[in-house]
């Protein structure tokens, strides 16, 4: 039972806490196989330890099969200017998923239950459509189901964190000067106004974030927006500057739980933003070329 809550907003301790082994993403409660529940406790951004290595593992080997300039093209031509329904096609596309048309449409409702309901009926009926999907009939075994609720976790990531990023990014370049250019955009548009604005840990042993001592099943609350505009950190941080200088936003993470389709998401968001299928991909490691 968790008997506290901590909130941490500054980017320094946002960090620290990020790399603390022993606060980890709060454990899904799991549920009958091919339901919302079920997906939940088998993904690997709800996981920690052996486990979360194990399924990272099974999303970076479906990422190591996809060009980021593949998905980079294949968004710049689609017609559709949902983001979130053109980024899963583009992806389910690429992973060669059948009936991608359908998998945008379960995408999306799972997508809505993602991080609240795990008991959402609409959705438990999505996840076992996509498993109909992605599994040949006689694939049933644990590894088999384990490797396909990974691959609907990264469908349902490209559907929100990489969705929302092209709307605020096209929201930011309504201010932004003609010409200006999309790497740049995509970069301060992670710092400004991202995609995802917070993100939560519990602590599995007694551990000290920034001189505050958290006990073991307590949770905190990393501000990851509110980090972004730390004015230790971000000089004019409530400003919207293409040619920002600094370190690099906190948007996908930082060590060691970096979100591993960094590379595909900034080329899926640079190709639906320029609709151009040679537009260059967006790197947010750093501001300004140099690694944090």
């Amino acid at each position: 039972m968790i008997s506290s809550v901590h909130e941490f907003d500054r980017y320094a301790d946002v960090r620290a806490a990020l790399a603390d082994p022993h606060l980890v993403p709060p454990p899904a409660e799991s549920g009958p196989v091919g339901g919302m529940a079920w997906l939940r406790a088998t993904v690997a951004r709800f996981s920690s330890g052996d486990t979360h290595a194990r399924r990272r593992a099974l999303v970076e080997a479906d990422l190591a099969r996809l060009d980021p300039l593949v998905l980079r093209k294949a968004i710049a031509l689609d017609p559709d200017d949902d983001a979130r329904r053109a980024s899963v096609r583009a992806l389910a596309d690429a992973l060669a998923v059948p009936e991608p048309d359908a998998v945008v449409e379960a995408i999306t409702i799972v997508a809505g239950a993602y991080f609240g309901d795990a008991h959402d009926t609409a959705a438990d009926q999505a996840v076992a459509k996509l498993l109909t999907l992605m599994l040949p009939t006689d694939s049933g075994d644990d590894s088999a189901l384990e490797a396909a609720a990974n691959r609907i976790g990264l469908l349902v990531q490209a559907c929100d964190a990489t969705g929302n990023l092209i709307d605020h990014a096209r929201r930011a370049a309504g201010g932004c000067p003609a010409g200006h250019d999309i790497e740049t955009l995509l970069v301060e548009t992670l710092r400004h106004d991202p995609p995802v604005r917070a993100t939560r840990r519990m602590a599995i042993r007694d551990t000290r974030v920034a001189g505050v001592d958290i006990a073991e099943g307590e949770l905190i609350i990393l501000a990851v927006a509110a980090a972004n505009r730390d004015p230790e950190v971000f000089t004019a941080p409530d400003t919207f500057e293409l040619e920002r200088s600094g370190p690099p936003s906190l948007t996908f993470g930082s060590p060691p739980r970096v979100c591993p389709g960094r590379d595909h998401a900034m080329a899926i968001a640079a190709g639906a933003l320029s609709r151009d299928p040679d537009a260059p991909i967006a790197d947010d490691r750093t501001s300004t070329g140099s690694p944090s």
